[in-house]
Parts: C-alpha cells; structure tokens; sequence
C-alpha cells in the first residue's frame, strides 16, 4: 500500500490537487495535515520493527507449516514437530497434547494442565484431587480415574471444584479395576465445573 517515496512527491501530489495547473499558490490546511499524516504513515509501513524481518529455517521445513520459534533471539525458527492441538493463550500460539499425562498415587493429586488438559489416575489409596495449574478461560478436559486392584479408595475434590453432575460416594464404593470419568469446563472467572459418570 505504499505509494510516496520522498518529499518530493508530497510536494507534487500537494500542488496537483490544490491547483489544477501545479502551481502553489494557495494554503489548505486540511489537505497539508492529509498529506503530513500521509508521510508518517509512508515512513512507519516501510521500517517495521527496524529488521530485514528475514529469519533462518531449518532444511526440514514443509511449505505451509506454522514454525515455531527456537529459542529466544526470534533469529531462528524451527518445524513444529509431533501431534496435537492449537491453542492461543494471551496473545502466544502453542501446541496442546492431547494424550492423557499419568497420575498415580493416594493423599493430594497435583498436576499441571497448561499443555496436556488430560490425565489418568490410578488410585492406590483415597486421593484429594486438587484444581490443576494452567487454566484458562474455556479450556476443558478430563480425568478418568482408576481404582487399584484393592479398590474403594475415596476421591474427594478440593477447593475451586465445582461439581454438577455425580456423586463422589459412589467411586469410594467402585470395585478394583473398575473406571470413571470426571469431565471438566472452565468459565470465564476461570472456575472449574465437573461432570462424574462412571464405567458400567
């Protein structure tokens, strides 16, 4: 969209449409604030960040991949390699696994969600699962739980849970080996709302 080059165009494009005949006779205050306004945008699209805006990609790139950056100089780029979701996180595009992360244990079940919303846990005792870091508005995704080969552990959700649909009796009374799923949706207060329906 670039179309003034110097000064010099200002001045013609400025006598061209004040007079007819190219001469400068007359003072347009509008139309020489138009032009000025005209200029800086000419100089502000021509210099970007103040680079060439040229990067180095790897031989292995395809045509019409997203590449990510490789490290922090923004100098280089790299193939964005393996499976998984997009997701736009405060403005920074990232790649999101879908494969479930394994937890496993009793007592107090911290994991983080920031890139793999998903888990397994194997309950080898009663377990309190608490509210995973990483949550953003509208980000979902589940649990399924496990009982051990003993069973009737107890799940209990710590504070920040909300949950609408099951009851957390029931898992307590599961039988080894035996699944649930805990699904889970967070609003825009970044509150966390969980559904529980369990293997027949």
């Amino acid at each position: 969209m670039s179309l003034l080059t110097d000064l010099a165009d200002l001045i013609v494009i400025r006598r061209t449409a004040q007079r007819g005949d190219g001469q400068d006779k007359s003072f347009n205050p509008t139309l020489d604030r138009l032009l000025l306004l005209c200029g800086i945008y000419e100089n502000a699209s021509s210099g970007g960040g103040g680079g060439s805006g040229d990067v180095s990609g790897p031989a292995s790139s395809v045509n019409n991949e997203v590449p990510l950056f490789s490290g922090t100089t923004g100098k280089l780029l790299k193939r964005a390699t393996g499976t998984g979701w997009l997701r736009i996180v405060n403005g920074v595009l990232a790649v999101v696994n879908p494969d479930p992360q394994s937890l496993a244990g009793s007592g107090s079940i911290d994991w983080d969600a920031t890139n793999r919303p998903n888990a397994h846990l194997t309950m080898t005792g009663d377990c309190e699962l608490q509210v995973p870091d990483g949550l953003t508005e509208g980000m979902s995704g589940f649990i399924c739980g496990t009982q051990d080969a003993t069973g009737g552990r107890a799940l209990d959700l710590a504070s920040g849970w909300n949950l609408t649909t099951g009851n957390l009796a029931d898992v307590a009374a599961m039988a080894g080996g035996k699944r649930y799923i805990l699904s889970y949706v967070v609003n825009q207060d970044v509150e966390v709302f969980s559904t529980l329906i369990f293997e027949p």
